[in-house]
């Protein structure tokens, strides 16, 4: 998606998505100042229910903007047109991907702009919340692992053990899966782009890494409980950037997006 239409796109649904019920946190960080191949979108799909699409398209430059647009056009399209499940939306765009709709111009070019190991993929992360019945509902197509927390629960990435269903674009006709998690109180939730793992450090190489950023978190965690019961959204958003920022000299390779969702009370 192109980056200021990233930026006021999220800026918007930060502000008025549910805003007496969850609180929303949101970061994204560019590699490229015009075009960014992740894509945010928070979908309110009832008064008690909301969902979450986090993406990443493959590639650079305008290429994985665009695939990156196209995926968040069909997703909100056929998420309010039918309500579906989270494994039924990925199907969808899988299939989008491998047989794009009669007069869509967009598989061509892309495939012609990208590198021919990319051919037009993207992970995606959808997830599902149901403040009335308390559920989360998961499915992910090759995308990082969703991290959630709850009262007297530490930050944990769940279903990570799990084998991963196919990035979209990968296997035409993928049947994806979907997990459902019941949710506590005080629960909060981080998707993240793999921008924020893979980042290397700035002197002396290294990743910054799954292991690293959970042990920051339950640090956090562990300190802000102590204050307040319910921490903020944002500033844990921005605590997360400050981390990442120190650990590369604020020198990015690639897309960085992360949306923190938590409960009010």
């Amino acid at each position: 998606m192109m980056a200021e239409g990233l930026r006021a796109a999220c800026r918007a649904h930060c502000e008025s998505l549910m805003a007496e019920r969850l609180d929303v946190g949101f970061i994204w960080k560019p590699s490229d100042s015009f075009y960014s191949g992740d894509s945010v979108g928070l979908i309110e799909k009832s008064h008690h229910q909301v969902t979450l699409l986090l993406s990443d398209a493959a590639g650079k430059g305008s290429a994985s903007s665009l695939l990156s647009n196209r995926l968040d056009l069909w997703a909100r399209d056929f998420l309010l047109d039918t309500h579906c499940s989270p494994a039924q939306l990925l199907a969808h765009l899988n299939a989008q991907i491998c047989h794009p709709p009669r007069g869509d111009h967009y598989p061509p070019p892309i495939r012609q702009n990208l590198a021919p190991s990319f051919c037009n993929l993207a992970s995606m992360l959808c997830v599902e919340i149901d403040l009335q019945d308390s559920k989360l509902t998961l499915a992910n197509a090759g995308h990082e692992p969703l991290i959630v927390w709850w009262e007297g629960q530490e930050p944990m990435p769940i279903f990570a053990g799990e084998v991963c269903d196919f990035a979209l674009g990968m296997v035409d006709e993928y049947q994806y899966h979907q997990r459902i998690l019941d949710l506590k109180k005080g629960f909060g939730i981080l998707a993240y782009t793999d921008g924020l793992t893979e980042c290397t450090r700035f002197q002396g190489g290294g990743r910054f890494g799954h292991q690293r950023l959970l042990d920051l978190l339950r640090q956090y965690w562990r300190q802000t409980w102590q204050r307040e019961a319910y921490p903020k959204a944002q500033r844990l958003a921005s605590a997360i950037y400050q981390w990442v920022d120190e650990f590369t000299g604020s020198i990015f390779e690639d897309d960085m997006t992360l949306v923190v969702l938590a409960c009010k009370g």
